[in-house]
């Protein structure tokens, strides 16, 4: 991230997002609101992403793209 939240640039957790939100003068059920949202919405959007199997392309690749689709579905569901 170019700037820090709540004091962190990385590993970053609900409770970080909901402290900058109280700072800012937010109300707490509505920006838990719009963090469950964007979660559902970016765990929809993961389950909608595959890896192609393109001609040429190198097993060792399509792991790695298969094993960020799989990050991305547990750093998803870790955050909730």
């Amino acid at each position: 991230m170019a700037l820090k939240l709540n004091g962190k640039n990385n590993r970053l957790q609900r409770s970080d997002f909901m402290q900058v939100a109280a700072i800012a003068g937010l109300a707490a059920t509505r920006v838990g609101e719009e963090i469950d949202y964007f979660l559902q919405r970016f765990a929809e959007a993961i389950e909608g992403v595959s890896v192609p199997d393109l001609p040429g392309m190198d097993r060792d690749i399509q792991e790695r793209a298969e094993a960020m689709i799989a990050l991305c579905r547990e750093r998803v569901t870790a955050f909730r």
